[in-house]
């Protein structure tokens, strides 16, 4: 995580899943504030309760979805004004217990990556959802991903897209560089931080 500003509203969180997996959630609230900091928690305790009765992320999503438009977002943005006060990018992506299948959820948020053991780097699709708390009959879907072994998944929030967009290099090299650390995660963040970044990496089972 690299914040740029005292409170905001991106967060990772994992949650064990009743089958065995893994729930991984990448989120960004909008804004640089107290508010958006409570809007993320508040969306994570309700991820959680929901998940521990057995309901699906998109469920999750959906309902919180709801909660944005008509409990705090007001009039504007149900009526389909330009003007939203609150709202939510999420990726969520739920793993298998093998590690080999991968269950992606997207509302407005980056499109997650896998990286297979030979380092090849390959986008995995989302759906054309916008952001929870814009509109009403805009859903996230679910979409499925096989993955290898002795892989990775890296995801990220849309402040490393600004930066990767003002250095002038792909997302997946700001990614690789901060992962790495040292010289080359200094270099990147010379470029200088406009919104907060987050990054998560997860490494999945080896062959064999």
């Amino acid at each position: 995580s690299y914040p740029c500003h005292q409170a905001g509203g991106d967060f990772i969180t994992s949650v064990p899943l009743k089958t065995g997996g893994l729930l991984l959630v990448v989120a960004d609230v909008a804004g640089h504030d107290v508010a958006s900091a409570y809007t993320a928690a508040y969306f994570q305790g309700l991820m959680r309760g929901m998940q521990e009765s057995g309901r699906p992320i998109v469920d999750v999503m959906r309902r919180f979805n709801r909660v944005l438009l008509e409990e705090w977002s007001g009039e504007a943005s149900r009526l389909g004004a330009l003007e939203v006060t609150t709202s939510v990018a999420v990726c969520a992506i739920a793993l298998d217990v093998s590690g080999e299948f991968a269950q992606v959820t997207n509302a407005g948020a980056p499109a997650p990556c896998h990286v297979n053991s030979r380092g090849e780097i390959r986008q995995l699709e989302r759906g054309r959802s916008h952001p929870l708390g814009w509109f009403e009959d805009s859903l996230p879907e679910s979409t499925d991903h096989e993955l290898s072994s002795g892989s990775a998944l890296l995801a990220w929030t849309d402040g490393l897209e600004d930066l990767a967009d003002r250095l002038g290099v792909p997302s997946e090299a700001v990614a690789t560089a901060l992962l790495v650390e040292g010289d080359a995660a200094q270099a990147v963040l010379a470029g200088g931080l406009r919104d907060d970044v987050l990054l998560a990496h997860l490494a999945l089972g080896q062959p064999g």
